[in-house]
């Protein structure tokens, strides 16, 4: 089965699917048989709860196969978006400054979440992370301020405003009253949960992330791949690229969703507060921004819409002695 067909068949059935009670998304994958993954890939349905076959009605169940595509059933449980439900830090999150990527940070309303790396706009410096974290989901302002560390682990104080908010994509919500079967003939699709901060000062940034290293450039997913974040809940974690091409319904706070298309899902590495960690495989390459999940797996937007739909760059990890950018943030 070619990859072109599984989505076709995606593309073709995807409503009908999500239109089912315990289905939260859809992706390309491969078959899983008895706890072992396959080289065959498939269209995977996404559920909360993986029940006997024997425990569903009829329209509850997912075919065996579609439009002769081979299915699989997977569970993932409700996806959240990581900045909703916080999970105590393995250690004080520390004050930074210069801070790098993977350290806690947020809007002066929200809880916390994790500073993603430098990106370069214009050749301006800017912080990346979650519109979520930086823009409060939408409510913010440009200009708000953004603290590092973030309001839960005790940034309050006018010393701990590292940056202003800058500019984010607006979330696309489900719209509200619509009963399940109608939602997927209505739905608001997103591509990224992301914002940009800028800095308050000229040496408030490093240009690397923390316990890993500098970024090396962007790269592309690919099931199987081993990737790796530095998170403000859970430090340093590894996981490994399962599902690709994911179209996923990603709860938010006070009874809010949304859905997201062409996403990355990844064995579970992270918890509540890592939202807006940068992913990167084995080189340092950036390969998502990590924004939802849940105790099964975690959810990325892809680092190719996140640069296109907020027109930055990756900082590189060195910069040229001639650049702006390195008596921006000093020696790495």
């Amino acid at each position: 089965m070619t990859w072109a067909e599984i989505q076709k068949a995606k593309a073709r059935h995807e409503r009908r699917l999500l239109r089912k009670r315990n289905v939260v998304g859809l992706a390309v994958g491969r078959k899983v048989i008895g706890g072992e993954e396959t080289d065959e890939l498939c269209l995977v349905v996404l559920v909360r709860k993986k029940l006997p076959e024997a425990e569903l009605r009829s329209r509850e169940r997912i075919p065996k196969r579609i439009n002769n595509v081979t299915t699989d059933v997977v569970e993932t449980g409700e996806l959240e978006a990581l900045g909703q439900r916080l999970h105590v830090v393995r250690r004080p999150a520390d004050r930074w400054r210069p801070a790098p990527g993977g350290v806690s940070l947020a809007h002066a309303d929200v809880s916390a979440g994790t500073l993603g790396c430098v990106v370069r706009r214009d050749s301006e410096p800017f912080i990346l992370s979650n519109s979520h974290i930086l823009a409060d989901s939408g409510r913010a302002t440009p200009g708000d301020p953004i603290l590092q560390p973030a309001p839960e682990d005790g940034g309050r104080d006018p010393g701990d405003v590292i940056a202003q908010l800058s500019d984010f994509v607006p979330l696309r919500w489900q719209l509200r009253g619509l009963g399940r079967l109608l939602r997927p003939f209505f739905a608001r699709r997103n591509l990224v949960d992301c914002a940009l901060a800028r800095p308050v000062g000229d040496r408030e940034l490093r240009g690397d992330i923390l316990r890993i290293g500098p970024v090396e450039g962007v790269t592309a997913a690919s099931i199987g791949l081993g990737v790796r974040k530095s998170g403000r809940t859970t430090g340093v974690t590894r996981g490994r690229v399962t599902h690709l091409d994911a179209t996923v319904m990603i709860q938010y706070g006070d009874r809010r969703e949304a859905l997201f298309t062409d996403q990355i899902l990844t064995t579970a590495m992270s918890k509540g507060g890592d939202s807006g960690a940068l992913v990167v495989d084995h080189a340092r390459r950036a390969v998502g921004l990590l924004f939802a999940g849940s105790e099964q797996v975690t959810v990325m937007n892809r680092m190719a819409h996140v640069l296109s739909e907020l027109r930055t760059e990756i900082v590189p990890g060195r910069f040229p002695r001639s650049s702006r950018l390195l008596s921006t943030f000093g020696p790495l």
